[in-house]
């Protein structure tokens, strides 16, 4: 008898939900689409969202939408395949950590979120118990009875839950509006202040962007300098004290001679000449 395969747990389905949801505005609002809409043949394109993550577009609903029962194992081997190929982190992809955006956002605007899913968790309920003996009748037709048959406990239950989702619906709307500008500002955020204030969440910002594994050990390539370069100001030289600031002084004039140096010789060699 084989043993019963492991599911994702609720909690985790909703934590890669909300990772998912983050991860497709992110591509959105960088890339400006999501690229081919189709997954084979296309693992290797950064420039589309279904290749990249090897997932279709009814997937990535299902996902976001938390539609779908995922076996564990799957997800698990998935999510190492994902980061092995553009290094954003497995724990995003199997749920296990959710992605994180500013502070302010998260103390004022996260917990709006969570009540939303808590509520339409309590409506899914409500809706999978009806199937077991549907009245198809409308809404208003549904109310007016528990209005006018119903007693007074019934009348009480069924309005608070009708309050409860209209609250939840105008909590998500206002939540979606902040979503949307908190993503625009976190894609923004420079290459040495997303390293220190969210080193995991910068790999993933960084894939999108750039199309390739962000390496924490090294900065590869010369764009990367100067996107680092244009993050430091007054603040941090001045953090580096005397001592400090003639070090890096020195270390930038050897750096402009040696790039002076290549650049003439490489003029001279006709290196430069199409």
């Amino acid at each position: 008898m084989s043993a019963k395969k492991k599911h994702l747990t609720h909690e985790a389905k909703m934590v890669l939900a909300y990772n998912m949801k983050i991860i497709q505005a992110l591509w959105k609002s960088i890339k400006g689409d999501f690229g081919k809409n189709l997954v084979r043949g296309n693992e290797n394109d950064t420039n589309s969202l279904y290749g990249s993550f090897e997932k279709s577009k009814q997937s990535i609903y299902e996902i976001i939408n938390a539609e779908k029962d995922f076996e564990t194992d799957n997800i698990n081997k998935w999510a190492c395949r994902i980061e092995k190929k553009t290094g954003i982190p497995k724990e995003y992809l199997t749920g296990k950590e959710r992605i994180k955006l500013g502070n302010a956002f998260e103390e004022n605007f996260y917990n709006q979120y969570e009540s939303y899913i808590i509520c339409c968790d309590k409506i899914n309920e409500y809706l999978e118990e009806a199937q077991k003996k549907p009245v198809n009748w409308s809404t208003a037709k549904i109310k007016k009875l528990v209005h006018d048959k119903g007693s007074k406990k019934v009348v009480e239950i069924f309005d608070e839950a009708i309050k409860e989702a209209t609250k939840n619906l105008e909590l998500i709307e206002k939540f979606n509006k902040e979503f949307e500008k908190e993503i625009g500002r976190v894609k923004e955020i420079a290459p040495v202040r997303g390293l220190r204030e969210n080193p995991k969440r910068y790999k993933l910002i960084y894939f999108i962007k750039y199309g390739k594994k962000q390496d924490i050990v090294g900065i590869e390539k010369v764009q990367d300098i100067m996107r680092v370069m244009e993050d430091i100001r007054t603040a941090q030289l001045k953090d580096l004290g005397e001592a400090g600031l003639r070090i890096y002084i020195e270390a930038l004039k050897k750096h402009l001679k040696l790039a002076e140096s290549v650049y003439t010789v490489a003029v001279d060699c006709g290196d430069f000449k199409i």
